[in-house]
């Protein structure tokens, strides 16, 4: 019975809190890369939200930075990451192989999203010791935090590596007002 419950939503929810939490010093990191070379906050930005790959995040900035063509950047990238595609195949076979759930693949769309190397490991290896039942319920939970900590982490951690690489995106206050209070300077810009 105990083995049944592990294949819930919830379930997968709190499996990839450990994971999400790897990925802050990930972030940070290229923030701090992405500032130094050149990038603007609003291109880190959203060169986090569009690769969702933190290896590729490193490689796009190294060869846009290095003035490469961006044809080649994107061709670099996608072969880079064809390994993503096997991930939902090799993890239902898995599954079937072992018997340790039954194989849906109705909200396979949703789900195979979230199926990065942490999230694949996980769930394979989970599968494959028999520690868990696996249902399209567990998946999506475990990578709808990744997906959503995506969307949170990019300001944050862009924050933060962008500040650590002293270049703050952010208003700067510049010095403090009566009684010690932060005053912010309305005519700082943005870096």
């Amino acid at each position: 019975m105990e083995r049944e419950a592990t294949g819930r939503f919830g379930n997968g929810l709190l499996g990839s809190l450990p994971i999400a939490l790897a990925y802050f010093p990930v972030a940070v990191s290229f923030g701090v890369t992405a500032a130094k070379t050149g990038f603007s906050f609003a291109e880190a930005a959203f060169m986090s939200i569009v690769i969702y790959a933190g290896a590729s995040q490193f490689l796009a900035v190294a060869l846009l930075a290095g003035n490469a063509s961006p044809l080649l950047a994107v061709a670099s990238l996608l072969a880079m990451n064809a390994r993503h595609l096997l991930y939902a195949p090799a993890l239902l076979t898995l599954v079937r192989r072992t018997g340790a759930g039954a194989v849906s693949t109705r909200w396979s769309w949703f789900w195979a999203h979230g199926l990065t190397d942490e999230v694949f490991a996980s769930a394979a290896a989970r599968v494959a010791g028999r520690q868990l039942h696996w249902r399209e319920a567990w998946q999506a939970g475990i990578g709808t935090v990744l997906a959503l900590d995506v969307a949170l982490l990019v300001a944050g951690t862009a924050c933060i590596g962008f500040s650590r690489a002293g270049v703050m995106p952010v208003a700067t206050v510049p010095h403090a007002g009566p009684g010690g209070t932060p005053r912010v300077d309305s005519k700082a810009s943005l870096q």
